[in-house]
């Protein structure tokens, strides 16, 4: 009798460790599709699962504990999510399901940025230099001498003495206003199914999220898989500022919210944009998209 209780604990105990390996596995595979898994599939779960789950958990704004929990495993599509839990798609947001988030240090310096029209603090900078003439020594026993300066002669053809014109405001690059307008027109394009449409926006090399330098070719399959996926988007713009000018460029931030439907999901929230808009001639073009996603 003790042997087969023995028995059942440990065929039991085989059961159950088998289940737990499978779901490690899937995982595993899971991870490695988004490229944050780089280890073997064998269902164990080392410390490179771990932190691949836990920085899955940081992008979908879940408690990054590196446990495979019900909002987890339903994001994963490895379980039906609960019925609160926001189905969000893979940030960022507005474009590339395998790019992450912006860099916190990214953020954080782009958040340091005064916005175009605010003088930085400049306290510490030293008080202007007064000019004052340079004593003679005879000030105090004599009034000062008055010196004769001959008239200035002006050719005869012109008794008017030339005006002086003041220079010129350097005007910016791309000015706040065509900037707001120029996004606006994006989040319309972004609204359609056309891929064309949006694409003439970017520029032919663009810093694309986290992807780095990528070409048109990638840009298109990019935005061409996430029509896919998401074929009913709106935008709506709440915020908008030029942060940083300079030359021909202008980094701007804009605060959206967007709303997403699919057959299987209707997901919403808001994000936060940094994007680079170039001009060259009368053209704009945006050659850099960073995105902060926001959970309110």
């Amino acid at each position: 009798m003790n042997k087969l209780f023995l028995t059942l604990i440990v065929l039991a105990m085989s059961s159950g460790g088998g289940i737990a390996d499978e779901q490690i596995r899937r995982i595993q595979e899971e991870l490695r599709k988004r490229h944050l898994y780089f280890g073997e599939i064998d269902g164990r779960k080392t410390e490179e699962t771990t932190r691949a789950l836990q920085h899955y958990q940081e992008k979908k704004g879940f408690k990054a504990t590196g446990e495979p929990d019900g909002d987890t495993l339903g994001s994963l599509n490895l379980a039906e999510p609960p019925k609160d839990a926001a189905a969000w798609p893979d940030v960022p947001v507005l474009k590339s399901d395998t790019a992450r988030q912006m860099k916190e240090e990214d953020r954080k310096y782009l958040e340091s940025l005064p916005p175009v029209g605010e003088a930085p603090d400049n306290d510490d900078a030293p008080p202007a230099e007064e000019t004052v003439p340079p004593k003679t020594g005879k000030e105090e026993n004599s009034a000062p001498r008055k010196e004769t300066v001959p008239p200035r002669k002006t050719p005869a053809t012109n008794d008017t003495p030339p005006k002086e014109t003041a220079p010129a405001e350097e005007k910016p690059a791309v000015p706040p206003e065509r900037a707001e307008e120029f996004v606006r027109k994006y989040l319309d394009a972004c609204e359609t199914n056309q891929l064309e449409s949006e694409l003439a926006y970017y520029s032919d090399k663009v810093k694309y999220f986290d992807q780095g330098v990528v070409g048109r070719s990638f840009i298109e399959r990019d935005v061409a898989a996430f029509y896919k996926r998401w074929p009913q988007r709106s935008y709506e713009l709440l915020d908008f500022k030029v942060v940083r000018e300079q030359g021909d460029e202008a980094v701007v931030k804009f605060r959206i919210a967007f709303h997403y439907r699919s057959p299987q999901h209707t997901v919403a929230g808001k994000t936060d944009n940094y994007f680079t808009i170039q001009r060259t001639g009368e053209r704009l073009k945006f050659t850099s998209l960073k995105e902060q996603r926001l959970r309110d």
